[in-house]
């Protein structure tokens, strides 16, 4: 459970007759990263997905508290909106197998992470 079995081993820790890259998934991105990276992965994926999120909140709270309306709080709804909509997305389908999808989240945490760097050095 630390490790895991393997990225892209899922088909075959749940049926061990099952071919390499069988069509079988978890049908829930969390439980299959789990189980295919362990516990360490996990976190590192949630690591991904929740910086870029609690840089939107700080963003937001931050212009909230100077009034200051800044021209980057529409899209910082639109990409707070949009890792929320993957995230809960994850625990009804494997997004991972969503190639455009997947581009798109790790484009906005980028985004995200940018934001916390400058934020930090500045």
């Amino acid at each position: 459970p630390i490790i895991g079995v393997g990225i892209g081993n899922y088909p075959y820790a749940v049926n061990h007759n099952a071919l390499y890259r069988s069509p079988i998934n978890a049908h829930n991105t969390y439980i299959e990263i789990g189980v295919e990276m362990g516990l360490v992965g996990l976190s590192l994926w949630l690591t991904i997905l929740f910086i870029p999120l609690l840089a939107a909140m700080l963003f937001i709270a931050r212009a909230k508290r100077s009034g200051e309306w800044s021209e980057k709080i529409p899209y910082v709804f639109a990409v707070a909106g949009s890792l929320l909509w993957f995230m809960v997305g994850g625990f009804f389908e494997t997004t991972l197998y969503w190639p455009t999808v997947l581009l798109a989240v790790l484009v906005y945490s980028a985004i995200g992470h940018l934001e916390v760097t400058e934020r930090a050095t500045v």
